[in-house]
């Protein structure tokens, strides 16, 4: 690839300073864009693979006119231009080195291109007037935000004004196979500079050192660089010889495939069939002994997986901390499959770095040229993110405790650890840390942003309430990632976060009740389902399950998993996930909230007369197999119904309060979040039931007034409700009255204790 002489022009026709992001002539013509694409210009070839499908085919169907028909379209353009092209310089600071972004975000149609288009159809030219309409549309489309259609952008690197700039060297790649030595090489170059230069990844991230239970040991690769055998060892015999041993994150899929069971690790001490198992983990295997390690941890031929009521699975499965934590390198097979492993064909040009020269502005005004690098934005995405293994909960932390990452892509191989992030297409870019997050943003590597900043939580802050709440934003971050991925069991959820959960412990010193943390308790429990309808909507139909079956999950034949209610764990709702809420060093809240040990039965309670709620003091890492835990809350509570109008939007309205308040609602931004889907056939069910409402915190977020809590009671005897949905409320001058106001219904709510003075009522939720 190069760049056509229309993308030249405009990056050195004037100097590029910083944030300089006024648009410069590009193409004059789709004839000229589309040969450039046809001549594999780097830029013009990426603003085209963010258009649809449809559009290219049109745009390739359109550069083909011949003759007048093409003269005409040219002489329609008159004084405009199809493309236009924006670089600007994101960092004022020393140049060499220095990002500058190609912004590929302007395509635009002049008003006579339109006119020709229905000169065409008229004279029945060689385009139909249903594809002369379509391409109108589909630019219409592209040109939706003032003429402008965002295509994507390019990061490049510039070098110093002394020398050729390296950045590009080391990646002109000629191997065809993601598996390849010089793939292996490149692999070993990185763990080289991580083990001798970066101070942060000798941190271990765990909390203790140790090997996990077992391991399986490699056998020598034979002549064509295969495995030839393996067999599962007792992880004290790697310990004892002072070896490392590899982990491995990969997707176990629909398929059948050999795992470890009481009755045959017996027979997985002697050698495991290689046959008989998933491609995938023979690949990271041979991943592992091409890289000098011998021994490799793998959940399916590590942990009994059936035979033994799951006892090894529970007893194993909140150590993966400890796993993940200590081990050398975590393989990340991103794309592999059962049948056909992780590693694939690709095409070696796609790796290469395009250079070009730039005529750039310092911040003293001088004026130099430079050559830079290009850099592909969208390489950590494509291979790494939107990979099938990234939408998996449990890899989430797989990934986040590991001391480094290698990612098989389709493409190339990926690096990441705690200072560096690189790929095969850029192996020597300076390190992630030297851009902030939202210069990333810009760039578009939002990917790396969070994945240093996650790779990174081992760096030590200082106890102040800026790091701690850097540490809370972080912990909604995760949250927020990890609520979106798949699972194929639900019984899983909190377990398959614990080992983060367990090294955030040491950021809060706090308890860690269900995915909440205790001292902060009181504004975690404001999480929304991530859904801008306030009812019923086209994803709820997708995913339809009842309010109980994520609170109460069975695990083989155990007692089933307990969930409760005021948890973001307790539903299951990808790819949108949960919302957690902003932290707050001091919420304002309307309620007072206590985190108590689950109460025995009302009459022992009342028997026992000065009873007192028992707080908490342990943390709730793993599988609960039964109620133990509840939030007392003191505060004021409101009967409801919930009404449709539309059969589409439900609508909050307290008992007693006029149904003349309501039309201002709705209007005002007042919104209802239900946490779980309702069934079309139990819908009007839904409707006729009494609910509960809570004011809970003053604020929240812009334009919101007040936030509160939607409740179902669940036990009138000891005063148990369950949290169904947030109701957030918007214009105080006109809403906040509604839902603050008792209505003369305060005294008939179910409630453990009523104070007379105030009208707050204490109930518990679970």
């Amino acid at each position: 690839m190069t760049l056509c002489q229309a993308c030249n022009r405009a990056l050195y026709e004037r100097p590029i300073g910083i944030g300089d992001a006024e648009p410069r002539i590009h193409h004059d013509t789709i004839f000229s864009f589309i040969d450039a694409v046809n001549t594999r210009c780097h830029i013009c070839s990426t603003t085209f693979k963010y258009l649809t499908v449809t559009c290219r085919a049109l745009l390739h169907e359109l550069s083909g006119l011949v003759g007048m028909e093409r003269s005409q379209l040219g002489r329609a353009y008159g004084q405009g231009h199809f493309s236009e092209l924006k670089a600007f310089v994101l960092q004022q600071r020393d140049l060499t080195g220095l990002v500058v972004v190609t912004d590929l975000s302007i395509l635009k149609l002049p008003a006579e291109f339109y006119t020709f288009l229905d000169h065409l159809a008229a004279v029945d030219g060689p385009w139909t007037y249903q594809k002369t309409r379509y391409l109108r549309h589909e630019m219409n489309q592209l040109a939706s935000y003032e003429s402008l259609a965002f295509a994507g952008s390019i990061a490049w690197c510039i070098g110093d004004d002394r020398s050729e700039t390296n950045l590009s060297a080391g990646c002109q790649y000629t191997a065809t196979r993601t598996n390849s030595a010089e793939v292996f090489e490149q692999i070993k170059q990185w763990i080289d500079d991580c083990l001798t230069n970066h101070h942060s990844c000798q941190t271990p991230n765990a909390l203790s050192q140790g090997y996990p239970t077992r391991l399986v040991k490699i056998g020598d690769l034979d002549k064509e660089g295969k495995v030839s055998a393996c067999h599962l060892v007792d992880g004290v015999d790697a310990m004892k010889a002072g070896e490392r041993y590899a982990t491995v994150s990969h997707r176990w899929g629909s398929d059948q495939f050999l795992t470890l069971t009481a009755m045959n690790i017996a027979d997985f001490r002697v050698g495991i069939p290689l046959q008989l198992i998933s491609k995938t983990l023979v690949d990271c295997m041979e991943v592992a002994r091409r890289l000098g390690i011998h021994y490799i941890w793998i959940d399916s031929l590590c942990i009994i997986q059936s035979g033994d009521n799951l006892q090894d699975w529970i007893a194993e499965s909140v150590k993966m901390d400890q796993v993940y934590s200590n081990g050398f390198c975590n393989i990340m097979a991103g794309w592999g499959t059962a049948q056909n492993g992780m590693f694939f064909d690709r095409d070696p040009d796609l790796l290469r770095s395009i250079t070009a020269h730039f005529v750039i502005s310092s911040p003293t005004g001088d004026v130099t040229t430079r050559e830079a690098s290009s850099v592909d934005g969208t390489w950590w995405k494509k291979e790494a993110e939107d990979s099938p293994l990234n939408r998996r909960a449990w890899t989430l932390q797989e990934r986040v405790l590991s001391q480094r990452n290698v990612h098989f892509g389709r493409q190339q191989v990926l690096w990441e650890c705690a200072e560096r992030v690189s790929s095969e297409r850029s192996p020597n870019h300076p390190p992630w840390s030297s851009i902030t997050p939202p210069t990333w943003n810009t760039v578009g590597l939002v990917g790396i942003a969070q994945a240093e900043r996650l790779k990174s939580m081992q760096k030590v802050n200082q106890d102040t309430w800026i790091t701690r709440h850097d540490d809370r934003q972080l912990w909604k971050n995760i949250v927020r990632n990890y609520s979106k991925r798949e699972m194929t069991n639900l019984s899983d959820k909190l377990v398959a976060l614990s080992g983060v959960a367990k090294y955030m412990k040491r950021k809060f010193d706090d308890i860690y009740v269900c995915g909440l943390w205790k001292q902060n308790i009181a504004n975690e429990v404001l999480w929304c389902r991530a859904s801008f309808t306030h009812g019923l909507d086209g994803y709820w139909n997708d995913w339809i399950t009842s309010r109980d079956s994520h609170a109460n999950t069975s695990v083989g034949n155990q007692k089933p998993c307990y969930i409760p209610s005021f948890s973001w764990a307790s539903i299951h709702y990808p790819p949108h996930g949960v919302i957690p809420p902003t932290p707050s060093p001091e919420p304002r809240l309307l309620v007072r909230v206590n985190c108590v040990k689950y109460r025995p039965s009302a009459a022992a309670s009342r028997e026992m007369g000065n009873w007192s709620d028992q707080p908490v003091t342990n943390d709730c890492f793993g599988l609960i197999y039964q109620p133990s835990i509840e939030l007392k809350v003191i505060g004021r509570v409101l009967p409801a119904k919930l009404v449709s109008d539309d059969g589409i939007h439900l609508e909050l309205r307290p008992l007693g309060c006029p149904s003349l308040e309501f039309p201002h609602a709705t209007k005002h931004g007042t919104t209802l979040r239900i946490d779980n889907p309702i069934l079309d056939s139990e819908f009007d069910r839904f409707l006729s039931q009494t609910y509960y409402y809570i004011s809970w915190k003053w604020g929240g977020s812009a334009g919101v007034a007040v936030q509160g809590l939607l409740l179902q009671l669940e036990d009138e005897e000891m005063a148990r409700y369950r949290r169904i949905g947030l109701l957030a409320v918007g214009n105080p001058d006109t809403n906040m009255h509604i839902y603050l106001e008792s209505w003369g219904y305060d005294r008939a709510v179910p409630c453990w204790d009523y104070d007379e003075t105030s009208g707050e009522h204490t109930i518990y939720i679970v």
